[in-house]
């Protein structure tokens, strides 16, 4: 579970320090920060490995200065314990991504110009240095600091679901999805490779008519032509032709489809509203027969849903995090979602126009038994002015 965000000069967030809990919300109007608040995650620990690719130059930096270093560190609890060639534990509580300019000219690159670099973090803020090589008969061990590496990421990882609210995001085939996760017992159960492959074949025979030969007849051996430049052994044992599915992984060619009067359509070609009515189907799947999952960031959450129906996903979002099957980060204008109810949930995100974002809140509602007034004023002022 993830348990700080800390970001400097990122958009916005000129200096920000938040507690996270197994479901936090960002609270605010238009323009204060909270997609930036959740974009930062994902930069981190979301599915692409960052790099100087992942930064809109100069618009990701504060007053879009690009000489102020980008800093975003993710705490996270559990921590990770890496053992080095010295079977020595060292145990990670964050990773560190910052972007910024060469101070001097190397092998790297010139002074000034932007790189980025992703750092873990122990229990004192510092970097590991680990055992890099095991020891040679009459040599001592080589010494280095610890790199991020893809284990590491995969602990703190999260999932992160756009305003867009796209099916796409959710196949089985993507990395991560939710689906993805909820097939993989059924991965280990599926036995009938062999009766799969057989009908998987005879169904692209029943498709492969003289047009569709035609059509892979020409593709294969233009293509076949075209390599043919590189040696006629290259291409002996080359064919092309048509598929539809992948009988090696057949589930991650599984798609959601709509039916409705006899007419079959893939999901992801359906308007948004019935798509986001899909991605709660998901979501109340994983509730019911999914088991941990991580991390799950949702950019307003509310989108395109009936009143109603937020108000089923708002409480099956908070069963989820009540239940410890993962932990449940979201942005949200809805006065449902923003729940004063459980006001220590809730993150208030403000910025006055030309100042940076500010965020309040209150970790602990025991400390402050009149806190919850005070937050139903404030979310009103926001709300309503």
């Amino acid at each position: 579970m993830l348990t700080k965000l800390h970001v400097r000069h990122y958009r916005c967030l000129e200096n920000i320090n938040i507690p996270l809990g197994k479901l936090t919300a960002f609270v605010g109007p238009n323009g204060a920060g909270k997609t930036s608040l959740l974009r930062s995650m994902d930069l981190v620990v979301g599915d692409t490995w960052p790099s100087l690719r992942s930064f809109r130059i100069p618009q990701d930096f504060s007053s879009f200065d690009p000489s102020r270093d980008i800093e975003i560190t993710i705490h996270f609890d559990p921590p990770y314990l890496h053992k080095d060639t010295l079977s020595q534990e060292h145990t990670i509580t964050a990773i560190t991504l910052k972007c910024k300019p060469y101070k001097r000219s190397g092998r790297w690159g010139e002074a000034g110009d932007l790189h980025v670099d992703i750092e873990p973090l122990d229990g004192k803020g510092s970097i590991p240095t680990i055992a890099i090589s095991k020891p040679q008969q009459g040599q001592k061990p080589q010494f280095g600091q610890l790199k991020v590496g893809t284990d590491l990421r995969e602990h703190a990882r999260i999932l992160f679901i756009d305003h867009r609210r796209n099916l796409a995001q959710h196949l089985p085939g993507t990395r991560g999805s939710i689906l993805g996760r909820l097939l993989q017992s059924a991965r280990k159960q599926f036995t009938n490779q062999i009766d799969f492959k057989r009908s998987y074949e005879q169904a692209m025979d029943v498709l492969r008519n003289e047009r569709v030969k035609k059509i892979e007849e020409t593709i294969s051996e233009t293509a076949k032509q075209m390599l043919g430049f590189l040696g006629r052994n290259q291409t002996t044992s080359v064919d092309i032709k048509f598929g539809f599915a992948d009988p090696i992984n057949p589930f991650n060619s599984l798609r959601l489809q709509f039916h409705d009067s006899g007419l079959s359509i893939p999901g992801e070609e359906l308007g948004l509203g019935i798509q986001s009515a899909m991605v709660v189907g998901i979501f109340e799947a994983f509730r019911q027969l999914g088991g941990n999952f991580g991390t799950i960031a949702i950019e307003e959450p509310e989108m395109y849903l009936h009143p109603q129906a937020q108000r089923y996903f708002y409480r099956l979002l908070c069963e989820m995090s009540e239940n410890n099957q993962c932990q449940i980060i979201y942005s949200t204008h809805s006065p449902i979602f923003a729940d004063v109810n459980r006001f220590e949930t809730l993150r208030l995100v403000r910025r006055e126009s030309g100042k940076h974002s500010q965020v309040t809140f209150i970790a602990d509602k025991e400390q402050d038994p009149k806190a919850g007034a005070r937050w139903i004023q404030a979310w009103r002022k926001i709300r309503y002015g």
